[in-house]
Protein backbone atom coordinates (compact mmCIF):
# COMPACT_ATOMS: atom_id res chain seq x y z
CA UNK A 1 0.00 0.00 0.00
CA UNK A 2 3.04 2.05 0.74
CA UNK A 3 4.64 1.61 -2.95
CA UNK A 4 1.00 1.95 -4.29
CA UNK A 5 0.02 5.25 -2.60
CA UNK A 6 2.96 7.17 -2.71
CA UNK A 7 3.25 6.40 -6.56
CA UNK A 8 0.96 9.31 -7.64
CA UNK A 9 3.36 11.45 -5.46
CA UNK A 10 7.09 10.68 -6.41
CA UNK A 11 6.11 9.16 -10.12
CA UNK A 12 8.01 6.87 -11.34
CA UNK A 13 11.25 7.35 -13.78
CA UNK A 14 11.61 7.81 -17.63
CA UNK A 15 13.53 4.62 -17.77
CA UNK A 16 10.06 2.39 -15.54
CA UNK A 17 8.26 3.30 -18.25
CA UNK A 18 10.08 2.75 -21.20
CA UNK A 19 10.51 -0.91 -19.69
CA UNK A 20 7.04 -1.31 -18.99
CA UNK A 21 6.17 0.18 -22.78
CA UNK A 22 8.64 -2.20 -24.43
CA UNK A 23 6.94 -5.21 -22.79
CA UNK A 24 3.39 -4.31 -23.27
CA UNK A 25 3.90 -3.47 -26.94
CA UNK A 26 6.41 -6.54 -27.21
CA UNK A 27 2.88 -8.52 -26.31
CA UNK A 28 0.87 -6.68 -28.30
CA UNK A 29 2.60 -7.12 -31.71
CA UNK A 30 3.42 -11.02 -30.52
CA UNK A 31 -0.30 -11.02 -30.20
CA UNK A 32 -0.72 -9.52 -33.67
CA UNK A 33 0.97 -12.59 -35.38
CA UNK A 34 -1.12 -15.25 -33.93
CA UNK A 35 -4.20 -15.38 -35.42
CA UNK A 36 -6.29 -16.88 -32.54
CA UNK A 37 -4.60 -14.14 -29.79
CA UNK A 38 -5.70 -11.68 -32.48
CA UNK A 39 -9.35 -13.13 -33.06
CA UNK A 40 -9.85 -13.08 -29.32
CA UNK A 41 -8.41 -9.56 -28.49
CA UNK A 42 -10.81 -7.94 -31.78
CA UNK A 43 -13.85 -9.76 -30.36
CA UNK A 44 -13.05 -8.13 -26.73
CA UNK A 45 -12.53 -4.71 -28.12
CA UNK A 46 -15.30 -5.08 -30.25
CA UNK A 47 -17.53 -5.98 -27.05
CA UNK A 48 -16.22 -2.08 -26.00
CA UNK A 49 -17.68 -0.49 -28.98
CA UNK A 50 -15.46 -1.17 -32.01
CA UNK A 51 -12.69 -3.24 -32.60
CA UNK A 52 -10.18 -0.22 -33.92
CA UNK A 53 -9.94 0.73 -30.37
CA UNK A 54 -7.82 -2.40 -30.19
CA UNK A 55 -5.18 0.14 -32.51
CA UNK A 56 -6.02 3.23 -30.86
CA UNK A 57 -5.25 2.09 -27.39
CA UNK A 58 -1.53 0.68 -29.38
CA UNK A 59 -1.01 4.45 -30.49
CA UNK A 60 -1.53 5.83 -27.22
CA UNK A 61 0.45 3.15 -24.97
CA UNK A 62 3.32 4.26 -27.17
CA UNK A 63 2.62 8.22 -26.58
CA UNK A 64 2.43 7.54 -22.56
CA UNK A 65 5.38 9.40 -20.64
CA UNK A 66 6.46 9.23 -16.87
CA UNK A 67 4.34 12.26 -16.01
CA UNK A 68 1.36 10.53 -17.64
CA UNK A 69 1.49 8.25 -15.53
CA UNK A 70 2.03 10.20 -11.85
CA UNK A 71 -0.83 12.26 -13.43
CA UNK A 72 -2.87 8.93 -13.53
CA UNK A 73 -1.52 7.27 -10.00
CA UNK A 74 -2.40 10.60 -8.69
CA UNK A 75 -6.10 11.01 -9.72
CA UNK A 76 -6.90 7.01 -9.27
CA UNK A 77 -4.90 4.95 -6.60
CA UNK A 78 -5.98 6.32 -3.92
CA UNK A 79 -7.15 4.73 -0.99
CA UNK A 80 -11.06 5.11 -1.64
CA UNK A 81 -10.92 3.84 -4.89
CA UNK A 82 -9.04 0.33 -3.92
CA UNK A 83 -11.07 -3.00 -3.23
CA UNK A 84 -9.12 -4.78 -0.77
CA UNK A 85 -10.21 -8.00 1.72
CA UNK A 86 -11.11 -5.90 4.89
CA UNK A 87 -13.85 -3.68 5.71
CA UNK A 88 -12.29 -0.56 7.53
CA UNK A 89 -15.67 1.76 8.70
CA UNK A 90 -15.48 5.43 8.28
CA UNK A 91 -17.51 8.17 9.59
CA UNK A 92 -18.86 10.08 5.85
CA UNK A 93 -18.32 8.48 2.46
CA UNK A 94 -15.58 9.73 0.09
CA UNK A 95 -16.27 8.84 -3.59
CA UNK A 96 -14.11 9.28 -6.55
CA UNK A 97 -16.09 10.41 -9.67
CA UNK A 98 -14.54 8.75 -12.53
CA UNK A 99 -14.96 10.97 -15.92
CA UNK A 100 -17.30 9.77 -18.37
CA UNK A 101 -16.18 7.97 -22.02
CA UNK A 102 -16.01 9.51 -24.51
CA UNK A 103 -18.26 9.33 -27.36
CA UNK A 104 -16.79 6.54 -29.77
CA UNK A 105 -17.41 8.22 -32.78
CA UNK A 106 -15.36 11.23 -30.90
CA UNK A 107 -12.78 8.89 -30.23
CA UNK A 108 -12.09 7.02 -33.25
CA UNK A 109 -12.50 9.82 -35.57
CA UNK A 110 -10.85 9.35 -38.96
CA UNK A 111 -8.91 6.52 -37.96
CA UNK A 112 -6.87 5.29 -41.09
CA UNK A 113 -4.40 2.57 -38.93
CA UNK A 114 -0.80 2.20 -39.48
CA UNK A 115 0.92 0.03 -42.79
CA UNK A 116 -0.78 -3.67 -42.64
CA UNK A 117 1.14 -6.32 -40.70
CA UNK A 118 3.11 -8.44 -43.43
CA UNK A 119 1.39 -11.74 -44.62
CA UNK A 120 2.27 -14.84 -44.46
CA UNK A 121 2.23 -17.12 -47.48
CA UNK A 122 0.28 -20.15 -47.88
CA UNK A 123 1.93 -22.94 -46.95
CA UNK A 124 1.38 -26.78 -47.89
CA UNK A 125 2.11 -28.71 -44.76
CA UNK A 126 2.21 -31.84 -45.70
CA UNK A 127 4.96 -33.94 -45.01
CA UNK A 128 6.24 -33.85 -48.81
CA UNK A 129 6.50 -30.20 -48.98
CA UNK A 130 8.16 -29.45 -45.42
CA UNK A 131 11.00 -31.91 -46.67
CA UNK A 132 11.29 -30.31 -49.77
CA UNK A 133 11.29 -26.65 -48.03
CA UNK A 134 14.30 -27.73 -45.36
CA UNK A 135 17.42 -27.32 -45.94
CA UNK A 136 19.32 -30.04 -43.58
CA UNK A 137 22.91 -29.96 -42.73
CA UNK A 138 25.39 -30.68 -39.55
CA UNK A 139 27.27 -27.73 -38.82
CA UNK A 140 30.87 -27.60 -38.40
CA UNK A 141 30.43 -28.00 -34.47
CA UNK A 142 28.47 -30.98 -34.75
CA UNK A 143 25.23 -30.16 -33.96
CA UNK A 144 22.87 -30.84 -36.93
CA UNK A 145 20.55 -28.56 -38.48
CA UNK A 146 16.83 -28.35 -40.26
CA UNK A 147 16.12 -24.98 -40.98
CA UNK A 148 12.67 -23.82 -42.95
CA UNK A 149 12.90 -20.46 -44.13
CA UNK A 150 9.19 -19.31 -45.19
CA UNK A 151 7.22 -16.05 -44.75
CA UNK A 152 4.83 -15.50 -42.21
CA UNK A 153 2.84 -13.40 -40.93
CA UNK A 154 4.61 -10.66 -38.84
CA UNK A 155 7.74 -11.75 -40.13
CA UNK A 156 7.99 -13.87 -36.96
CA UNK A 157 10.41 -16.68 -36.57
CA UNK A 158 10.28 -19.56 -34.03
CA UNK A 159 14.32 -21.28 -33.56
CA UNK A 160 15.12 -24.06 -31.31
CA UNK A 161 18.45 -24.76 -30.06
CA UNK A 162 18.71 -28.58 -27.83
CA UNK A 163 22.03 -29.70 -26.76
CA UNK A 164 22.89 -32.86 -25.19
CA UNK A 165 25.36 -33.80 -22.97
CA UNK A 166 26.35 -36.86 -20.41
CA UNK A 167 25.51 -40.02 -19.70
CA UNK A 168 23.52 -42.72 -16.91
CA UNK A 169 26.88 -42.97 -16.12
CA UNK A 170 28.37 -39.86 -15.64
CA UNK A 171 25.73 -38.12 -14.71
CA UNK A 172 24.71 -39.63 -11.56
CA UNK A 173 23.88 -37.80 -8.47
CA UNK A 174 23.16 -34.57 -11.09
CA UNK A 175 19.08 -34.78 -12.17
CA UNK A 176 18.24 -32.09 -9.61
CA UNK A 177 20.97 -29.99 -10.86
CA UNK A 178 20.22 -30.16 -14.31
CA UNK A 179 16.97 -29.01 -13.43
CA UNK A 180 18.23 -25.75 -12.66
CA UNK A 181 20.81 -25.53 -15.51
CA UNK A 182 18.95 -23.61 -18.50
CA UNK A 183 16.94 -21.47 -15.91
CA UNK A 184 20.26 -20.16 -14.42
CA UNK A 185 21.96 -19.63 -17.61
CA UNK A 186 19.08 -17.29 -18.18
CA UNK A 187 19.71 -14.66 -14.97
CA UNK A 188 22.86 -12.95 -15.95
CA UNK A 189 25.78 -13.26 -18.14
CA UNK A 190 29.08 -11.08 -17.88
CA UNK A 191 27.69 -8.25 -19.74
CA UNK A 192 23.84 -8.59 -18.15
CA UNK A 193 21.96 -8.71 -15.58
CA UNK A 194 18.65 -10.64 -15.54
CA UNK A 195 17.26 -7.20 -15.95
CA UNK A 196 19.34 -5.92 -18.76
CA UNK A 197 18.32 -9.68 -20.61
CA UNK A 198 15.04 -8.96 -20.02
CA UNK A 199 15.46 -5.47 -21.68
CA UNK A 200 16.88 -6.36 -24.32
CA UNK A 201 14.29 -9.15 -25.21
CA UNK A 202 11.26 -6.50 -24.18
CA UNK A 203 13.02 -3.84 -26.81
CA UNK A 204 13.32 -6.47 -29.26
CA UNK A 205 9.82 -8.06 -28.95
CA UNK A 206 11.18 -10.95 -28.44
CA UNK A 207 11.02 -14.63 -26.00
CA UNK A 208 13.82 -16.49 -24.98
CA UNK A 209 13.39 -19.45 -22.94
CA UNK A 210 15.25 -22.24 -21.23
CA UNK A 211 14.25 -25.78 -20.09
CA UNK A 212 16.21 -28.69 -19.33
CA UNK A 213 16.78 -32.82 -17.87
CA UNK A 214 19.03 -34.80 -16.90
CA UNK A 215 21.25 -34.58 -20.27
CA UNK A 216 19.36 -32.10 -22.12
CA UNK A 217 18.96 -28.27 -22.77
CA UNK A 218 16.79 -26.53 -24.63
CA UNK A 219 16.59 -22.34 -25.76
CA UNK A 220 13.64 -21.21 -27.81
CA UNK A 221 13.40 -18.37 -29.04
CA UNK A 222 10.36 -16.29 -30.98
CA UNK A 223 11.35 -13.15 -32.83
CA UNK A 224 10.79 -11.00 -35.48
CA UNK A 225 13.36 -11.39 -38.79
CA UNK A 226 14.99 -7.75 -38.19
CA UNK A 227 15.55 -8.32 -34.50
CA UNK A 228 16.71 -12.24 -34.60
CA UNK A 229 20.69 -11.19 -34.73
CA UNK A 230 20.37 -8.92 -31.95
CA UNK A 231 18.43 -12.17 -29.95
CA UNK A 232 21.09 -14.72 -31.23
CA UNK A 233 23.86 -12.63 -30.01
CA UNK A 234 21.99 -12.48 -26.52
CA UNK A 235 21.56 -16.47 -26.79
CA UNK A 236 25.29 -16.25 -27.68
CA UNK A 237 26.29 -14.40 -24.14
CA UNK A 238 23.49 -16.92 -22.23
CA UNK A 239 25.19 -20.09 -23.22
CA UNK A 240 28.80 -18.93 -23.72
CA UNK A 241 29.37 -16.17 -20.57
CA UNK A 242 26.74 -17.38 -18.02
CA UNK A 243 27.54 -16.01 -14.51
CA UNK A 244 25.27 -18.10 -12.04
CA UNK A 245 23.89 -15.71 -9.59
CA UNK A 246 23.61 -17.70 -6.44
CA UNK A 247 20.63 -15.11 -4.98
CA UNK A 248 18.48 -16.01 -8.66
CA UNK A 249 19.47 -19.86 -7.55
CA UNK A 250 17.72 -18.85 -4.01
CA UNK A 251 14.81 -17.81 -5.57
CA UNK A 252 14.66 -20.67 -7.95
CA UNK A 253 14.69 -22.91 -5.30
CA UNK A 254 12.08 -21.42 -2.96
CA UNK A 255 9.38 -21.32 -5.91
CA UNK A 256 10.58 -24.87 -6.68
CA UNK A 257 10.19 -25.99 -2.72
CA UNK A 258 6.59 -23.92 -2.34
CA UNK A 259 5.12 -25.79 -5.55
CA UNK A 260 6.38 -29.17 -4.28
CA UNK A 261 5.25 -29.09 -0.21
CA UNK A 262 1.99 -28.29 -2.39
CA UNK A 263 2.20 -31.39 -4.33
CA UNK A 264 3.05 -33.64 -0.34
CA UNK A 265 -0.94 -33.82 -0.01
CA UNK A 266 -2.64 -33.19 -3.87
CA UNK A 267 -3.97 -36.40 -4.97
CA UNK A 268 -3.05 -35.66 -8.54
CA UNK A 269 1.03 -35.59 -7.72
CA UNK A 270 0.65 -38.43 -4.85
CA UNK A 271 -1.04 -40.96 -7.76
CA UNK A 272 1.32 -40.10 -10.88
CA UNK A 273 4.36 -40.17 -8.91
CA UNK A 274 3.53 -43.09 -7.00
CA UNK A 275 2.66 -44.88 -10.23
CA UNK A 276 5.83 -44.12 -12.23
CA UNK A 277 8.05 -45.01 -9.40
CA UNK A 278 6.39 -48.42 -9.75
CA UNK A 279 7.29 -48.01 -13.84
CA UNK A 280 10.81 -46.71 -13.10
CA UNK A 281 13.05 -49.14 -11.00
CA UNK A 282 16.27 -47.33 -10.73
CA UNK A 283 19.16 -46.49 -7.95
CA UNK A 284 18.09 -42.87 -6.12
CA UNK A 285 21.24 -41.61 -7.82
CA UNK A 286 20.71 -42.98 -11.42
CA UNK A 287 19.51 -39.72 -13.72
CA UNK A 288 16.13 -41.96 -14.41
CA UNK A 289 15.28 -42.63 -10.77
CA UNK A 290 11.52 -41.10 -9.88
CA UNK A 291 12.19 -39.59 -6.44
CA UNK A 292 9.49 -39.25 -3.77
CA UNK A 293 7.89 -35.51 -3.34
CA UNK A 294 9.89 -35.60 0.17
CA UNK A 295 12.97 -36.78 -2.01
CA UNK A 296 12.58 -34.22 -4.53
CA UNK A 297 12.66 -31.18 -1.54
CA UNK A 298 15.46 -32.48 -0.35
CA UNK A 299 17.24 -32.73 -3.62
CA UNK A 300 16.26 -29.60 -4.04
CA UNK A 301 17.40 -27.84 -1.04
CA UNK A 302 21.04 -29.87 -1.52
CA UNK A 303 21.54 -27.90 -4.94
CA UNK A 304 23.95 -25.72 -4.75
CA UNK A 305 25.58 -23.39 -6.96
CA UNK A 306 29.10 -24.94 -7.05
CA UNK A 307 27.29 -28.17 -8.29
CA UNK A 308 25.48 -25.90 -11.52
CA UNK A 309 29.04 -24.79 -11.99
CA UNK A 310 30.66 -28.22 -12.12
CA UNK A 311 27.97 -29.20 -14.49
CA UNK A 312 27.94 -26.39 -17.14
CA UNK A 313 32.10 -26.40 -17.05
CA UNK A 314 32.50 -30.18 -17.25
CA UNK A 315 29.73 -31.74 -19.48
CA UNK A 316 27.77 -28.70 -21.68
CA UNK A 317 28.78 -28.00 -24.92
CA UNK A 318 28.27 -28.60 -28.89
CA UNK A 319 29.47 -31.70 -29.45
CA UNK A 320 25.94 -32.89 -29.60
CA UNK A 321 22.54 -31.51 -30.58
CA UNK A 322 19.99 -30.20 -32.75
CA UNK A 323 19.00 -26.41 -34.32
CA UNK A 324 15.85 -25.71 -35.68
CA UNK A 325 14.23 -22.89 -37.59
CA UNK A 326 10.67 -22.03 -38.82
CA UNK A 327 9.68 -18.92 -40.29
CA UNK A 328 10.82 -15.13 -41.31
CA UNK A 329 14.88 -15.67 -41.31
CA UNK A 330 18.01 -15.07 -43.20
CA UNK A 331 19.47 -18.22 -44.03
CA UNK A 332 23.27 -17.17 -44.21
CA UNK A 333 22.86 -15.17 -41.32
CA UNK A 334 21.73 -17.33 -38.93
CA UNK A 335 24.26 -20.29 -39.86
CA UNK A 336 26.72 -17.77 -39.30
CA UNK A 337 25.40 -16.85 -35.59
CA UNK A 338 25.35 -19.99 -34.44
CA UNK A 339 28.39 -21.16 -35.97
CA UNK A 340 30.12 -18.22 -34.68
CA UNK A 341 28.10 -19.28 -31.20
CA UNK A 342 28.90 -22.76 -31.00
CA UNK A 343 32.59 -23.03 -32.31
CA UNK A 344 35.38 -24.40 -29.92
CA UNK A 345 32.91 -25.75 -27.43
CA UNK A 346 33.41 -28.99 -26.54
CA UNK A 347 32.89 -30.84 -23.34
CA UNK A 348 34.92 -32.87 -21.03
CA UNK A 349 32.43 -35.85 -20.31
CA UNK A 350 31.50 -38.71 -22.72
CA UNK A 351 27.65 -38.98 -24.55
CA UNK A 352 25.56 -41.58 -25.31
CA UNK A 353 21.74 -41.47 -24.89
CA UNK A 354 19.89 -41.91 -22.00
CA UNK A 355 17.65 -44.75 -22.67
CA UNK A 356 14.68 -45.98 -20.12
CA UNK A 357 13.74 -49.61 -19.47
CA UNK A 358 10.60 -51.12 -20.00
CA UNK A 359 9.87 -54.49 -17.92
CA UNK A 360 8.25 -56.87 -19.05
CA UNK A 361 8.20 -58.70 -15.73
CA UNK A 362 6.51 -55.44 -13.52
CA UNK A 363 3.39 -56.80 -11.76
CA UNK A 364 -0.24 -54.85 -11.85
CA UNK A 365 -0.71 -53.66 -8.68
CA UNK A 366 -3.80 -51.73 -7.14
CA UNK A 367 -2.92 -49.12 -4.51
CA UNK A 368 -5.25 -46.62 -2.47
CA UNK A 369 -3.58 -43.75 -0.65
CA UNK A 370 -5.33 -41.46 1.50
CA UNK A 371 -5.22 -37.89 1.34
CA UNK A 372 -7.16 -36.77 4.25
CA UNK A 373 -9.74 -32.96 3.40
CA UNK A 374 -9.40 -33.09 -0.18
CA UNK A 375 -12.50 -32.52 -1.87
CA UNK A 376 -11.03 -34.24 -5.68
CA UNK A 377 -10.06 -37.96 -6.01
CA UNK A 378 -7.30 -38.65 -9.33
CA UNK A 379 -7.38 -42.50 -10.52
CA UNK A 380 -4.33 -42.73 -12.51
CA UNK A 381 -3.26 -46.21 -14.03
CA UNK A 382 0.27 -47.35 -16.67
CA UNK A 383 1.88 -49.92 -17.39
CA UNK A 384 4.85 -49.93 -20.42
CA UNK A 385 6.31 -52.02 -22.62
CA UNK A 386 8.99 -52.27 -25.29
CA UNK A 387 8.27 -50.47 -28.27
CA UNK A 388 9.57 -47.49 -30.42
CA UNK A 389 7.22 -45.65 -32.32
CA UNK A 390 8.31 -47.14 -35.27
CA UNK A 391 6.92 -50.16 -34.64
CA UNK A 392 4.44 -51.59 -37.15
CA UNK A 393 1.76 -52.08 -34.05
CA UNK A 394 2.62 -48.53 -33.71
CA UNK A 395 -0.56 -46.86 -35.38
CA UNK A 396 -3.32 -49.30 -34.22
CA UNK A 397 -2.36 -48.56 -30.48
CA UNK A 398 -2.08 -44.93 -30.87
CA UNK A 399 -5.95 -44.56 -32.93
CA UNK A 400 -6.93 -47.48 -30.47
CA UNK A 401 -6.06 -45.14 -27.96
CA UNK A 402 -7.38 -41.94 -29.41
CA UNK A 403 -11.04 -44.45 -29.68
CA UNK A 404 -10.36 -44.97 -26.09
CA UNK A 405 -9.98 -41.65 -24.28
CA UNK A 406 -7.53 -39.60 -26.24
CA UNK A 407 -9.94 -37.41 -28.35
CA UNK A 408 -11.27 -35.16 -25.33
CA UNK A 409 -14.65 -36.28 -24.22
CA UNK A 410 -15.74 -37.36 -27.76
CA UNK A 411 -14.41 -40.74 -26.36
CA UNK A 412 -15.33 -44.10 -24.74
CA UNK A 413 -14.02 -43.41 -21.50
CA UNK A 414 -15.65 -39.51 -21.76
CA UNK A 415 -18.86 -40.61 -23.14
CA UNK A 416 -19.21 -43.66 -20.13
CA UNK A 417 -17.30 -42.42 -17.36
CA UNK A 418 -18.37 -38.71 -17.65
CA UNK A 419 -21.47 -37.92 -20.05
CA UNK A 420 -23.14 -40.80 -19.16
CA UNK A 421 -22.68 -41.79 -15.61
CA UNK A 422 -21.36 -38.71 -14.47
CA UNK A 423 -18.98 -39.52 -12.27
CA UNK A 424 -15.48 -38.26 -12.86
CA UNK A 425 -14.70 -34.27 -13.81
CA UNK A 426 -12.07 -35.00 -16.37
CA UNK A 427 -11.25 -38.52 -17.44
CA UNK A 428 -9.19 -39.94 -20.90
CA UNK A 429 -6.20 -42.10 -21.60
CA UNK A 430 -2.50 -41.68 -23.03
CA UNK A 431 -0.44 -43.13 -25.50
CA UNK A 432 3.14 -42.12 -26.63
CA UNK A 433 6.38 -44.30 -27.58
CA UNK A 434 9.88 -43.07 -28.10
CA UNK A 435 11.64 -42.20 -31.44
CA UNK A 436 15.41 -43.35 -29.51
CA UNK A 437 14.45 -45.73 -26.89
CA UNK A 438 12.64 -48.73 -27.23
CA UNK A 439 10.13 -48.36 -24.35
CA UNK A 440 6.02 -47.08 -24.77
CA UNK A 441 3.86 -45.94 -21.80
CA UNK A 442 -0.59 -46.19 -21.62
CA UNK A 443 -1.95 -44.66 -18.74
CA UNK A 444 -5.65 -44.19 -17.66
CA UNK A 445 -6.53 -41.13 -15.72
CA UNK A 446 -9.65 -39.60 -14.23
CA UNK A 447 -10.68 -37.03 -11.70
CA UNK A 448 -13.66 -37.51 -9.83
CA UNK A 449 -15.04 -36.97 -5.82
CA UNK A 450 -13.63 -39.70 -3.71
CA UNK A 451 -17.14 -41.08 -2.96
CA UNK A 452 -17.15 -41.95 -7.13
CA UNK A 453 -13.80 -43.62 -6.95
CA UNK A 454 -15.12 -47.47 -6.94
CA UNK A 455 -17.40 -46.92 -9.68
CA UNK A 456 -14.84 -44.68 -11.40
CA UNK A 457 -12.65 -48.10 -10.97
CA UNK A 458 -15.24 -50.23 -12.38
CA UNK A 459 -16.25 -48.40 -15.68
CA UNK A 460 -13.14 -47.85 -16.54
CA UNK A 461 -12.07 -51.52 -16.38
CA UNK A 462 -15.30 -52.59 -17.82
CA UNK A 463 -14.08 -50.38 -21.26
CA UNK A 464 -10.78 -51.39 -21.59
CA UNK A 465 -12.11 -54.94 -21.02
CA UNK A 466 -14.92 -54.63 -23.81
CA UNK A 467 -12.06 -52.72 -26.27
CA UNK A 468 -9.80 -55.75 -25.76
CA UNK A 469 -12.88 -58.55 -26.13
CA UNK A 470 -14.85 -56.71 -28.98
CA UNK A 471 -13.22 -54.39 -30.73
CA UNK A 472 -14.02 -51.13 -32.33
CA UNK A 473 -16.57 -50.26 -34.70
CA UNK A 474 -15.73 -48.92 -38.15
CA UNK A 475 -18.43 -46.15 -37.51
CA UNK A 476 -15.35 -45.46 -34.50
CA UNK A 477 -12.48 -46.10 -36.41
CA UNK A 478 -13.38 -43.88 -39.49
CA UNK A 479 -14.31 -41.11 -37.07
CA UNK A 480 -11.16 -41.99 -34.95
CA UNK A 481 -8.83 -41.69 -38.26
CA UNK A 482 -10.22 -38.54 -39.09
CA UNK A 483 -10.03 -36.70 -36.13
CA UNK A 484 -6.49 -37.91 -35.23
CA UNK A 485 -4.94 -37.11 -38.49
CA UNK A 486 -6.43 -33.27 -38.93
CA UNK A 487 -4.98 -32.82 -35.54
CA UNK A 488 -1.34 -33.74 -36.97
CA UNK A 489 -2.18 -31.38 -39.29
CA UNK A 490 -3.26 -28.62 -37.26
CA UNK A 491 -0.07 -29.30 -35.30
CA UNK A 492 2.03 -28.31 -38.24
CA UNK A 493 0.24 -25.11 -39.08
CA UNK A 494 2.40 -23.78 -35.87
CA UNK A 495 5.31 -22.53 -36.44
CA UNK A 496 7.00 -23.69 -32.51
CA UNK A 497 5.68 -27.20 -33.07
CA UNK A 498 7.04 -27.59 -36.56
CA UNK A 499 10.20 -26.64 -35.03
CA UNK A 500 10.08 -29.20 -32.22
CA UNK A 501 8.92 -32.01 -34.64
CA UNK A 502 12.10 -30.84 -36.86
CA UNK A 503 14.23 -30.86 -33.93
CA UNK A 504 12.78 -34.32 -32.94
CA UNK A 505 13.00 -35.69 -36.38
CA UNK A 506 17.06 -34.81 -36.39
CA UNK A 507 17.64 -36.70 -32.89
CA UNK A 508 15.90 -40.01 -34.27
CA UNK A 509 17.83 -39.72 -37.58
CA UNK A 510 14.75 -39.21 -39.66
CA UNK A 511 12.92 -36.49 -41.99
CA UNK A 512 9.21 -36.02 -42.19
CA UNK A 513 8.38 -38.85 -44.64
CA UNK A 514 8.25 -40.50 -41.12
CA UNK A 515 5.17 -38.97 -40.87
CA UNK A 516 3.83 -39.52 -44.11
CA UNK A 517 4.28 -43.09 -43.70
CA UNK A 518 2.45 -43.04 -40.73
CA UNK A 519 -0.50 -41.57 -41.75
CA UNK A 520 -0.40 -43.79 -44.78
CA UNK A 521 -0.04 -46.90 -41.87
CA UNK A 522 -3.17 -44.93 -40.05
CA UNK A 523 -5.38 -44.65 -43.31
CA UNK A 524 -5.12 -48.61 -43.84
CA UNK A 525 -6.05 -49.86 -40.58
CA UNK A 526 -9.07 -52.17 -39.90
CA UNK A 527 -11.24 -52.70 -36.66
CA UNK A 528 -9.50 -55.90 -36.61
CA UNK A 529 -5.71 -54.55 -36.29
CA UNK A 530 -7.29 -51.67 -33.64
CA UNK A 531 -8.26 -55.16 -31.56
CA UNK A 532 -5.46 -57.80 -32.05
CA UNK A 533 -2.53 -54.87 -31.31
CA UNK A 534 -4.72 -53.94 -27.63
CA UNK A 535 -4.88 -58.04 -27.38
CA UNK A 536 -1.29 -58.08 -27.53
CA UNK A 537 -0.32 -55.07 -25.08
CA UNK A 538 -2.87 -53.75 -22.96
CA UNK A 539 -2.45 -56.72 -20.46
CA UNK A 540 -5.08 -55.38 -17.63
CA UNK A 541 -2.96 -58.04 -15.17
CA UNK A 542 0.05 -55.67 -15.34
CA UNK A 543 -1.88 -52.09 -14.98
CA UNK A 544 -0.33 -50.38 -11.86
CA UNK A 545 -3.51 -48.63 -10.41
CA UNK A 546 -3.20 -45.86 -8.10
CA UNK A 547 -6.30 -43.89 -6.42
CA UNK A 548 -5.41 -41.13 -4.42
CA UNK A 549 -8.10 -39.02 -2.06
CA UNK A 550 -9.66 -38.72 0.52
CA UNK A 551 -11.63 -42.09 1.10
CA UNK A 552 -12.01 -41.90 4.79
CA UNK A 553 -14.27 -38.94 4.91
CA UNK A 554 -18.00 -40.32 5.22
CA UNK A 555 -20.32 -38.77 2.71
CA UNK A 556 -23.24 -36.46 3.29
CA UNK A 557 -25.61 -39.53 3.06
CA UNK A 558 -23.59 -41.43 5.71
CA UNK A 559 -23.26 -38.86 7.80
CA UNK A 560 -27.07 -37.91 7.88
CA UNK A 561 -27.62 -41.85 8.78
CA UNK A 562 -25.24 -41.98 11.24
CA UNK A 563 -26.78 -38.87 12.71
CA UNK A 564 -30.11 -40.80 12.59
CA UNK A 565 -29.03 -43.51 14.17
Amino acid sequence: LDIVEKLGDEGVTDEDVGRAKQRLLKYVEQADANSTRLAVQLSEWAAQGDWRLKFLYRDRLEKVTAADVKRVAKAYLQRNNRTVGMFLPIKKAERISVPATPELAEMIGDYKGRATVAEGEVFEVSPANIDKRTQFSTLPSGVKAALLPKKTRGEVVNLRLTLRYGNESNLRGYAAVADYLPSLMLKGTKKLNKQQIQDILDKNRASLSGSGSPGIVTFSIKSKKENLPAILELLHQVLREPTFPKEELEILKQGQLSSLEKQLTDPQAIATTTVSRQLNKYEKDDPRYVPTTQEEIDRTKAVSIDAVKKLYNNYLGANQGQLSAVGNFDLDQTVQSVNEMLANWKNEESYARIHRRADFKSKGKSIDINTPDKANSTYFAALSFPMLDSSPDYPALTIGNFILGAGSLSSRLGDRVRQKEGLSYGVGSGFRAGSTENRALFYVYAISNPDNVPKVKVAIQEELTKLIKDGVTEEELTAAKKGFLQRQEVSRTEDSSLASTLSGNLNADRTMSYYADLENRIQSLTTEDIQKTFKKYIDLKRLVIVAAGDFEKKSESEKKGTSKE
